[in-house]
């Protein structure tokens, strides 16, 4: 049966808030690559890797401006 719209995404942020991430990388697709999901790997003191799509295009070209420096630099706006 399909997750209801968001509903996947929700139920990964609640799992994530009974797990131990201290010291700990969380992985996920697509899907989970947005603030909300980050943020709660953040609260609980893990490292994240997501995927990102080309779909999201301010976002990869942000991300693609990330890569060869030192770190992410905000844009002005």
């Amino acid at each position: 049966m399909p997750a209801d719209r968001g509903a996947e995404i929700n139920a990964a942020i609640e799992a994530l808030g009974l797990i131990a991430l201290r010291g700990k990388v969380v992985t996920g697709d697509a899907l989970h690559c947005n603030r909300r999901t980050v943020a709660a790997i953040n609260a609980g003191g893990g490292d994240w890797c997501l995927a990102l799509k080309g779909n999201q295009e301010s976002l990869l070209s942000d991300a693609r401006g990330c890569f060869g420096k030192g770190r992410c630099q905000k844009k002005a706006g």
